[in-house]
C-alpha cells in the first residue's frame, strides 16, 4: 500500500461512495450554473446560492478529513492550520499575485472593484466570508475531474505517475475555470483575460494552500482574510493600511511563540510518557 505524500493527497480526490461522487459533481456544477443564470439571465439566485454554499461550508468539514486520509490532527496544530497559515499565506497571495499580474494584465483592477457606502460595506464583509466556500468548490471540482479521468482513462489512471499527472491537470483546468468563472460575475464579455489572469493567479495560490497542508479549512481562511483585506482597502480604512504590516507581524510573532511553546509542552509531555 502506498503510504507517501503523493498517494495520500490523490486518494484524498477519490471515493467508493456513489453519494460523494454525486454530492462533488453537484457542487461542482451547481455553482457555475448559478453565477450564470444570476449574471447572464438577470435572475436573483442569491437566496439558492447563499444556501448551497452554507451546506458547502459544513462540507468542508469532510474534504478536510478526506484530504488528511482520516487522521485526526494533534490539538497543539490547530492555531497553525486555522490562524498562522492563513495569517501568512493571504498576505504572500497579496504580495505574490501583485507580483506576478502586474507585468501581464492591462487593468491592474478588472473586476472593478469600487468602495462601498457604510450599508453595502456589512454586505461586501458577508460575501468575504461567504467566498470561502469557493475553496470547497475547488475540491469538488477537483475531484470531479479525476473522476472523469478515473472513467475514461481507466487503464492510464490504474498507473500511479498517471494519477499524480492526472491530477496536476485537473489543478490547472479547475484554476483556469475558477478565474473564467469570475468574468461572468465581472465582465459583460464572455471572456476577459485581464479577469481571468488576476483571479486565476489568486485562485492557484488559494489552491496551492489546501494542496501543500491538506486542509480546506486553511485555504478557506486565507480566502476570506485575502477577500477582507481588499474589502477594506477598496473602503479607504487609512487605520488599517497604516498599520496592516503591523497586525500581520505581530500576530505571526505572538503565533510563533504559541507555537513553540505548546511543542516545547508536547515534547516535555512525550518524555514523560
Amino acid at each position: 500500500m502506498e503510504t507517501n505524500y503523493w498517494s495520500k493527497l490523490y486518494n484524498s480526490f477519490e471515493s467508493d461512495s456513489k453519494i460523494l461522487v454525486y454530492w462533488n459533481l453537484f457542487i461542482a456544477l451547481s455553482i457555475p450554473f448559478i453565477i450564470f443564470i444570476n449574471s447572464r439571465m438577470g435572475i436573483d439566485m442569491s437566496l439558492i446560492y447563499t444556501i448551497i454554499t452554507s451546506i458547502m461550508f459544513i462540507y468542508s468539514f469532510v474534504c478536510t478529513i478526506k484530504l488528511k486520509g482520516g487522521n485526526k490532527l494533534p490539538w497543539w496544530t490547530y492555531p497553525i492550520f486555522l490562524v498562522l497559515i492563513p495569517i501568512v499565506a493571504s498576505y504572500l497571495v497579496r504580495w505574490i499575485g501583485d507580483d506576478m499580474t502586474s507585468g501581464i494584465v492591462i487593468n491592474s483592477n478588472p473586476q472593478q472593484l469600487k468602495s462601498a457606502s457604510t450599508e453595502d460595506l456589512k454586505y461586501s464583509i458577508f460575501s468575504a466570508i461567504r467566498s470561502g466556500s469557493e475553496e470547497v468548490w475547488r475540491y469538488s471540482a477537483i475531484f470531479s475531474a479525476m473522476y472523469f479521468f478515473q472513467k475514461q482513462l481507466s487503464k492510464l489512471y490504474s498507473c500511479s505517475l498517471m494519477k499524480y499527472l492526472f491530477l496536476m491537470i485537473s489543478f490547472l483546468i479547475i484554476t483556469f475555470l475558477f478565474g473564467w468563472i469570475h468574468t461572468l460575475g465581472y465582465s459583460n464579455s464572455y471572456f476577459n483575460f485581464d479577469v481571468i489572469i488576476v483571479t486565476g493567479t489568486t485562485g492557484l495560490l488559494f489552491g496551492l494552500v489546501m494542496l501543500l497542508t491538506r486542509n480546506v479549512w486553511s485555504a478557506i481562511l486565507t480566502h476570506i482574510l485575502f477577500n477582507l483585506y481588499t474589502t477594506f482597502r477598496l473602503n479607504e480604512r487609512s487605520a488599517f493600511e497604516q498599520y496592516n504590516d503591523i497586525l500581520v507581524s505581530t500576530a505571526i510573532l505572538i503565533l510563533l511563540l504559541y507555537v513553540c511553546a505548546v511543542m516545547l509542552l508536547a515534547i516535555k509531555e512525550k518524555h514523560r510518557i
